[in-house]
């Protein structure tokens, strides 16, 4: 039998991760009842092509398994209240590549996208965006209607715009970026990575998980706290960057954790996270001038 040409093999790591948005975007619909569920199939393919395409070992699948197990666990009311920190932890491992086991897949390599920008490089994590996936399913408040989806995102349009336009004027003010409007031809695989794989998961856990779960503990002091630790929590989230970049994250992130307080449901985050990183980097010096 004649073997196949190496074009006819697939790609099993960019299948691996093309399962895995997949499951989010399924996750994302706005319906409710077993449908909502729906996300699960595309989830274990995207974990099996992973283990055949050695994004993830046995390893990384254990640390998923422990997770899930966690967040289901808990949305049962088999855990203590202790739950979701628990989940936390382990999810900010996964986030931050601290747990053994997974490859990235390098998208973009060592672009210079800005006259004057710094070079661009861009990997996806399995590790991040399967974590952000768990806690969006099990911690997140969704939108269960599509008026319900419509409404939310069209109340959050104001302070979205807001949002985008202070951060960005914050960043052009500060000698970080100049403007520069242009629509690169590596502008879709940014996009859609940066809606999947970062804006979900970052969202999933700073607003789904901590400041939601903040919200619960200390309902009595209204929702001041919750979105002043989750916006503190993201500005910290990203210091290796330094301080200039990790203050004008968290205005960013006070802007998300406004939102979301508001809407109460997290679609609303993502599109701000979303509109914020899509103005800059369609808009702007991406992703900042050199120094």
């Amino acid at each position: 039998m004649p073997s196949l040409p190496a074009s006819a093999i697939p790609d099993l790591p960019m299948a691996a991760f093309g399962c895995l948005g997949l499951a989010i975007l399924a996750a994302l619909l706005p319906i409710r009842g077993s449908a909502s569920r729906g996300w699960c199939l595309p989830f274990l393919a995207a974990c099996g092509l992973g283990l055949a395409g050695d994004t993830l070992d046995a390893r990384a699948l254990a640390s998923l398994a422990i997770l899930g197990l966690i967040c289901a666990a808990y949305r049962h009311g088999r855990l203590p209240v202790s739950a979701p920190w628990l989940a936390g932890i382990l999810a900010l491992a996964l986030a931050l590549h601290r747990v053994p086991g997974f490859q990235p897949l390098l998208l973009l390599d060592n672009l210079v996208l800005s006259p004057g920008a710094t070079p661009f490089t861009l990997r996806v994590g399995f590790d991040k965006a399967a974590a952000g996936l768990l806690l969006l399913v099990c911690f997140a408040p969704r939108c269960t209607r599509r008026d319900e989806l419509g409404r939310s995102l069209r109340g959050a349009l104001p302070l979205a715009a807001l949002t985008v336009a202070l951060t960005l004027a914050a960043a052009w003010l500060g000698g970080r970026v100049a403007a520069d409007p242009k629509w690169p031809a590596s502008a879709p695989v940014f996009l859609v990575s940066n809606l999947l794989f970062t804006c979900v998961a970052e969202e999933a856990f700073f607003r789904g998980l901590i400041q939601e779960g903040l919200h619960h503990r200390f309902a009595r002091l209204g929702p001041a706290l919750p979105m002043a630790l989750s916006s503190l929590l993201f500005a910290a989230a990203h210091l290796g960057g330094g301080l200039p970049h990790a203050a004008l994250t968290g205005l960013a992130g006070l802007g998300y954790a406004l939102v979301h307080a508001r809407s109460r449901r997290i679609e609303a985050a993502i599109l701000t996270h979303f509109s914020v990183n899509a103005v800059h980097f369609l808009g702007f010096t991406y992703p900042a001038l050199a120094s």
